[in-house]
């Protein structure tokens, strides 16, 4: 149990790093 938490703790760090990377390209286009 312990490891499917971690691993969705890493899922979530993985998917908030592609938003700001999203949000960086966005930032640079204005």
């Amino acid at each position: 149990w312990r490891k499917k938490k971690i691993a969705i703790s890493i899922y979530d760090y993985e998917s908030i790093e592609e938003v700001k990377k999203i949000l960086n390209k966005i930032m640079k286009e204005k």
